[in-house]
């Protein structure tokens, strides 16, 4: 007899889904739902006022897209729940709602963007509200309202959304490991009100990205895998950002936001993983718009170029009114030579010959032509109406003439007639070992020392502010001033500062001695000579610059003199000049 064949038992092991599919109706009385509030309000799609044009057409793609990719979340959300087998549910739910009516409203108004994202969520608000909480269909409402509100962030930051570079690259991933590295300590110093509540705030030791570095143990928890359909951990994007996964910096964003968004979905809000989740993504929210400032200075300062994928949401961020002379139709292979549908400036089909005001727009054109009516003219007529429109040109020039020009521009230039000559230059010793450098030594390859001269007859009074750039090296300057009579006043002052003038050797320097009783001047030099009011009076300034930027001003004015004193009110005239000196650091 043959031997009868043992039946192979099941494994034991095999335990059936924690979660099962489709409605679990709550039991007693159902929590209330709130209709205004967001589910997270400090998110930055309710924090921030924006909108995109064509936007319902961005809500139809995006559901569209949605639905067919992750079909098994959302085929329980597209039609409403049936009236013959859930008639309970109406009785219940107050504002029912399903993805095919949010796809047939309209949010082409103030604060629709808004009104869209609260109405995703009350596809969730209201899942929750009639089933049980830890249900699986509960959970699949919040996946799906995350993957709808990623959509829609990469939609509000389509201008800033810039393809990844080496330089994006490298500032990625020093922004994944200063997430990775935080700690409880570190994240209270940066973000003192922090929404999530950590246990230990002082603890400087351990990371709390610890959970989310790699991915879920199957074998552990394998129920993980019967709830989140997109498991993601923050090694995996590190991998990926170093390997060049990632096209544009949103598609990296919002694959750190899926890390935390499952701990969400998959752990109760009391949990200490949620609470760290909830503190790591306001963290990572904070440094990541602090890399968008620094980029755009980047890019302002033209160290940066930053490129963006125009056609990633061009049917839908267009503008609203689309001129169809300007769009290229899809080409069949009928009128595959048919150019007559294209109007440009170069392609060599353009049907009329453009006119000379075609740059003013095409409104201003068809107005001039329609004072023209070619259905009841002569030929000789028609003829003349296919040639150019002539139209009046702004004249620049002759506008200039006919306007007013203000009074201050009027002015006649008036030049200096007490000061001579102003001369700043550096050290007289840079300017001799310059030109004559010492035996055997090299000459300086660079000039270090600078001289500039202001002759006072061939400036303007009205224009007396001048601007002069030195080397850190040229600080030390000397400024000779020379005005024409020696009963003048001059003075100088740096940033505001007065300057003496230099004592000089009266070997090298007469010095000029006024006697105010009989108003005659008299000096003592190796000659003995006497000075007129016509002979010029010098005075030498040293001065010291700061770094940076320095006023220096020098200014002359004639006075009365009588016995000895100045009288305020007898200032007859001033004359100014005024050196902005910047030093370079």
């Amino acid at each position: 007899m043959p031997p009868k064949k043992r039946k192979i038992e099941e494994d034991s092991n095999n335990e059936s889904p924690k979660y099962v599919a489709g409605k679990v109706a709550r039991h007693g009385a159902n929590p209330p739902i709130d209709y205004s509030d967001p589910l997270n309000p400090d998110s930055e799609l309710y924090r921030d006022d924006w909108s995109i044009p064509r936007f319902n057409l961005f809500v139809t793609y995006t559901l569209d897209h949605l639905r067919e990719t992750y079909s098994t979340i959302f085929k329980d959300f597209i039609k409403l729940p049936s009236r013959k087998f859930h008639p309970q549910y109406y009785y219940k739910i107050d504002q029912p709602i399903s993805i095919n009516e949010i796809k047939n409203r309209d949010y082409e108004y103030a604060d629709g963007t808004r009104n869209f994202l609260l109405d995703v969520e009350l596809l969730a608000k209201n899942c929750a509200s009639y089933n049980e909480e830890d249900s699986l269909i509960v959970k699949n409402s919040y996946q799906m309202v995350n993957y709808i509100q990623f959509e829609a962030l990469k939609a509000k930051n389509v201008e800033r959304n810039y393809i990844i570079n080496d330089t994006i690259k490298t500032r990625l991933i020093s922004l994944l490991e200063t997430l990775i590295e935080a700690t409880a300590k570190k994240i209270y110093d940066t973000i003192p009100d922090l929404k999530a509540n950590l246990q230990d705030s002082e603890n400087d030791e351990f990371q709390l990205s610890e959970p989310f570095m790699e991915l879920v143990d199957k074998e552990e928890l394998p129920e993980y895998y019967e709830v989140i359909h997109r498991p993601n951990a923050l090694n995996i994007i590190k991998t990926n950002l170093e390997n060049d996964q990632y096209l544009k910096i949103y598609d990296f964003i919002t694959d750190v936001n899926l890390v935390f968004d499952n701990a969400f979905v998959f752990n109760s809000s009391t949990a200490l993983i949620y609470q760290s989740a909830k503190a790591l993504l306001e963290y990572f929210t904070f440094i990541s718009s602090n890399m968008f400032n620094e980029l755009k200075d980047l890019k302002d300062r033209g160290e940066l170029t930053l490129d963006i994928e125009k056609n990633e949401y061009e049917k839908f961020l267009g503008d609203r009114k689309v001129d169809e002379r300007h769009v290229i139709h899809e080409e069949s292979e009928d009128d595959f030579d048919d150019f007559n549908h294209v109007e440009g400036l170069g392609n060599g089909y353009t049907r009329n010959i453009l006119t000379e005001d075609y740059l003013l727009g095409p409104d201003h054109v068809e107005s001039m032509r329609s004072k023209f009516s070619v259905s009841n003219q002569t030929p000789i007529l028609n003829e003349k109406i296919n040639k150019h429109v002539e139209t009046p040109k702004f004249n620049i020039l002759k506008s200039l003439k006919n306007e007013s020009v203000s009074e201050q521009f009027k002015k006649d230039k008036k030049t200096y007639e007490l000061v001579r000559e102003v001369s700043i230059f550096s050290s007289k010793g840079l300017y001799t070992q310059g030109i004559n450098p010492m035996q055997g030594s090299k000459p300086s390859c660079s000039q270090n020392w600078l001289e500039f001269n202001f002759i006072g007859k061939n400036l303007n009074q009205n224009e007396n502010i001048f601007t002069i750039s030195v080397d850190p090296i040229q600080t030390f300057l000397t400024v000779v001033a020379k005005v024409n009579n020696s009963n003048l006043k001059s003075a100088l002052q740096l940033n505001n500062d007065t300057i003496k003038p230099r004592v000089e050797n009266k070997k090298h320097q007469p010095t000029i001695q006024q006697n105010f009783n009989s108003g005659s001047l008299s000096t003592q030099d190796e000659k003995n000579e006497n000075f007129t009011d016509s002979e010029t009076h010098t005075e030498n300034f040293d001065i010291r610059l700061n770094e940076g930027l320095n006023l220096l001003e020098f200014s002359c004015e004639t006075t009365n003199i009588e016995n000895g004193e100045v009288e305020n009110n007898n200032v007859m005239s001033k004359e100014t000049m005024k050196f902005w000196i910047n030093v370079f650091p």
